[in-house]
């Protein structure tokens, strides 16, 4: 299902043109073509990577059970994988990229650029 934003919501973010018409009459009404408007829209992309590495069986993996026979501690072992991942010369590979709309909405900080394709030098 689409997510639609209340029509204030959206006048709040369009930038108005003369301030003649009302900024919800400006959303409903054609473009002019002479004039354009943009909605400030805050997204975010996230990249997930993997890597294989080797965890050693030591005696901080296997664990002596109740029948005496031993076994490996699952936390124990993915705990040591973990830390292990943080050497440098771990290898990781991009597995996927993800871009969304960020779900918090807020102004740009100051000093961070947008893109606006309509006007690629004006940032």
């Amino acid at each position: 299902m689409k997510k639609m934003l209340p029509l204030a919501a959206l006048a709040l973010l369009c930038a108005c043109g003369d301030g003649k018409k009302d900024a919800a009459d400006q959303i409903t009404s054609p473009p002019d073509p002479m004039s354009t408007h943009s909605i400030a829209l805050r997204v975010r992309r996230v990249t997930y990577e993997d890597a294989y590495i080797a965890v050693p069986v030591t005696d901080q993996i296997v664990k002596k059970a109740e029948d005496g026979s031993f076994r490996i501690d699952g936390e124990a072992a993915y705990a040591e994988g973990i830390r292990i991942s943080q050497d440098d010369r771990v290898e990781w590979q991009v597995e996927s990229t993800n871009t969304e709309v960020h779900p918090i909405q807020q102004p740009a900080p100051e000093g961070r650029k947008k893109l606006d394709p309509l006007y690629p030098h004006n940032e």
